[in-house]
């Protein structure tokens, strides 16, 4: 099965998704990282150059943050059911 990246704007979205994906029949591991955009302007190609960074040595998926009943209620505090058909990682449509 090939991998699958996708990609939240905050810790609790990003862990409801992989908890509930890891219930697929499919999904065999999940996990966590921390990742970041870094965009520059290279003179040579005339035209700007984002890159994205992931630290895969870095699990946020184990520690302190997992707890499960925790994550999910700070997830439903700030879940809006009105807009239900955008999507949960508070990206625009």
């Amino acid at each position: 099965m090939p991998l699958l990246w996708r990609f939240y704007r905050s810790f609790e979205p990003a862990y409801v998704y992989g908890r509930t994906a890891r219930m697929d029949e499919g999904a065999v591991e999940w996990d966590i990282y921390p990742a970041a955009f870094s965009s520059r302007l290279v003179i040579e190609l005339d035209r700007e150059v984002t890159t994205l960074h992931i630290n895969v040595r870095t699990s946020l998926r184990h520690g302190r943050l997992s707890d499960d009943l925790a994550v999910f209620d700070e997830f439903l505090k700030s879940y809006e059911t009105s807009g239900a058909l955008w999507p949960l990682d508070g990206g625009s449509r």
